[in-house]
């Protein structure tokens, strides 16, 4: 199975700037930029947690987030305490549905340090993943109000029982692990507890020790990593403040992709498509459009969560044999068709019908068992050309129209997109257009090739 998880870690100030703000008053702003963002998997820490009134505000932060963002499973771990008011807390937000949380705090001379980690883990086509989200004690080197020894001690404390942790796991489940390490490689002071984790924990770092800064890119000298073992190799990762940051780090956010070679698609490869802006997966479901000018076929969405009805085979152009070009490769300016498994009919446009939210070209599908018709026809056009692999994101041009396949971000309906975000077809080209694809497998369920 091949699959691109989308990883972010993000130290949110406890939703206010550490106290500079109005309580929880940037948590619209945090949820904007990480739906932005679309990931998969988010690691939460520095997340509020208070009581109730008389003493706060009542407001558990990762679930306000899990709201705010469409994220629907999350999981959260009190660790240090706020007073009277309630906690700060560590925390997951994800895609997928969560197994069951396991907290390890972190112990120091025989008693718990109020920092710890949150484990989880989550299925995705078949494969069992452990996912960790960690915040280890900051150390106020020079600071008389803090006795920054015991907190040296303490974040060593962290870094060898995390480490020691991961390593002792079953070596065969893939495990990804991020947060705020308190920890950076560039300074004498936390590079023994760097250099131990990474020597140790037999997982690898997501961003080197010593990066490039690329331009938008957080200088390196920032506690927050995400680290990774299995089957992936990183296709992209960035560490930057967005604009008008809400807080004062700066987010990680890292694409794993298995199988760590990559992998091309072919004629017969089942897919799942990921539209590039937003992170929805391409998905129809048994239910028909009912919009002013329709045409009444099926409807196509991008959808937030996973389930089957996302999943798609390639065929050849309308017409060809079911064994047209079978498991060869699918290259740039190829005319191909998608098969929606779950209903047998064929991803589909046409002119003179406007889609129900926002007027564009419909999107469909539309067929009785795989056979329709020439509108079911699409021209693939690949970033950079050549084959169309897993590391590369494509448009895909509908022939009969010249319309590119499309969706965009705060657009839906409750009846005609089912609550989820619109598909259309858009004459002119923008980056709503890019669909990468998220998972693959071929005609004997294994990696396409």
């Amino acid at each position: 199975m091949a699959v691109l998880l989308r990883v972010m870690c993000w130290n949110i100030a406890e939703g206010n700037m550490t106290g500079t703000l109005d309580a929880n008053s940037m948590l619209p702003r945090l949820a904007e930029e990480i739906r932005a963002l679309a990931p998969d998997i988010v690691f939460l820490n520095e997340a509020r947690n208070e009581r109730p009134w008389p003493y706060g505000s009542g407001v558990n932060q990762v679930v306000r987030l899990s709201e705010l963002t469409g994220l629907p499973y999350r999981h959260w771990a009190n660790t240090n305490a706020l007073g009277l008011r309630g906690h700060k807390a560590v925390g997951i937000l994800s895609r997928f549905p969560l197994e069951a949380a396991v907290y390890h705090p972190v112990m120091y001379d025989g008693d718990t340090t109020g920092f710890g980690t949150v484990e989880s883990s989550f299925v995705v086509d078949g494969r069992r993943i452990h996912i960790f989200s960690t915040r280890f004690n900051p150390v106020h080197h020079g600071n008389p109000e803090f006795d920054w020894q015991r907190e040296l001690a303490e974040n060593v404390a962290g870094h060898h029982q995390a480490a020691a942790m991961t390593a002792g796991r079953d070596p065969n489940i893939p495990i990804i692990f991020g947060g705020d390490f308190n920890a950076w490689p560039q300074a004498d002071l936390h590079r023994p507890q760097y250099e131990h984790f990474m020597a140790h924990s037999t997982l690898a770092n997501t961003l080197p020790a010593y990066p490039q800064v690329h331009p938008g890119d957080e200088a390196p000298d920032s506690p927050d990593f995400i680290y990774f073992r299995g089957p992936y190799s990183v296709r992209r990762v960035s560490r930057r403040s967005p604009p008008n940051n809400p807080t004062d780090h700066p987010y990680v956010l890292a694409e794993l992709q298995s199988p760590q070679e990559g992998f091309t698609l072919t004629y017969g490869s089942s897919i799942k498509l990921r539209h590039s802006a937003t992170g929805r997966a391409l998905h129809s479901h048994l239910a028909n459009y009912g919009h002013t000018g329709t045409s009444g076929q099926q409807q196509v969405t991008a959808y937030e969560g996973y389930d089957d009805n996302d999943w798609w085979r390639i065929r050849g152009p309308d017409g060809s044999a079911s064994s047209y070009r079978l498991g060869m490769p699918v290259n740039h300016g190829d005319v191909i068709r998608l098969y929606h498994r779950a209903t047998w009919r064929n991803l589909h446009s046409h002119g003179g019908h406007p889609s129900p939210v926002t007027g564009q070209q419909e999107v469909t599908c539309y067929g009785d068992n795989g056979i329709g018709d020439g509108n079911d026809n699409w021209r693939v056009e690949v970033e950079g050309g050549g084959a169309w692999t897993g590391g590369k994101r494509v448009k895909l041009i509908h022939v009969a129209t010249n319309h590119a396949l499309h969706s965009h971000y705060g657009h839906s309906h409750p009846d005609w997109t089912r609550g989820q975000q619109e598909v259309t077809c858009y004459g002119d080209r923008d980056d709503n257009d890019w669909w990468s694809v998220f998972a693959a497998f071929g005609l004997d369920g294994k990696d396409p090739i």
